[in-house]
């Protein structure tokens, strides 16, 4: 680290090569990383806005230049934008206070920074065409949308068969199940069959369970309080297998 002549900065600000593939594909990275909290800027945009820091620096390596002037490069600059930024900051606090540590990773730096050309292809082999931060978004939201059909789908059939299977005049009726749980096990029953049909006994209640399935699926499905639809499709479910 060493002091730079700077005007004054209200962000962080990382220089890097523009003009190298393989450094803007991980500043894509970085930027997702760190969001808002530094300030990315092609060297060749920085002018002389950093002196004494010249072109050939910035070419040979990265360099992160906090609020206080402090000056970073190579692997202290990547560490170091994170700790700012509050991720991973156990890194810099490795980097600064574990020699082995800080010799290995700027060896292992300046290898990459050295070999770009293969660093770029290793790259696009093992992370593909970008590398910011996955979201999931997509995945989230396909598999909520299962989850609501599939819950939609076993309450109805349920329901429908229920009547025939669990119904006072079923195969297992429901309701003398229930009452024989409650009958020895007493105050204990609900925590060994845990089921809202102790509260709602008889079919009535067996249906009210499956209709807020039903409800609580929908909800789901269009992504109306999805956390709680959830929890309580839970427990319905819960209710109804018990």
């Amino acid at each position: 680290m060493k002091k730079a002549v700077t005007n004054s900065i209200s962000k962080p600000v990382m220089i890097y090569d523009g003009d190298c593939r393989f450094c803007t594909l991980w500043i894509q990275r970085w930027k997702s990383l760190t969001r808002d909290k530094v300030k990315y800027i092609p060297y060749k945009n920085a002018g002389s806005e950093f002196h004494p820091l010249t072109s050939e620096d910035f070419e040979k390596s990265v360099h992160y230049i906090t609020t206080k002037k402090e000056v970073f490069s190579g692997a202290g600059a990547v560490f170091k934008s994170l700790a700012d930024a509050s991720v991973y900051q156990f890194l810099f606090w490795l980097y600064n206070r574990m020699s082995i540590f800080k010799n290995c990773t700027e060896i292992g730096y300046r290898f990459v920074a050295n070999n770009r050309r293969i660093s770029s292809f290793m790259t696009y082999i093992f992370w593909g065409k970008s590398l910011e931060k996955p979201t999931y978004h997509l995945s989230r939201w396909i598999f909520l949308k299962l989850i609501a059909i599939v819950y939609f789908i076993a309450f109805l059939s349920f329901w429908i068969q229920a009547e025939g299977l669990v119904g006072q005049n079923g195969i297992l009726p429901a309701n003398d199940f229930f009452q024989s749980v409650t009958h020895q096990l007493g105050s204990s029953a609900f925590f060994n069959v845990p089921s809202l049909q102790l509260f709602l006994p008889g079919y009535s209640g067996l249906g009210l369970i499956c209709g807020m399935g039903l409800v609580f699926s929908l909800t789901l499905f269009i992504g109306v309080i999805p956390r709680v639809s959830l929890i309580f499709l839970w427990f319905l479910y819960l209710s109804v297998v018990a």
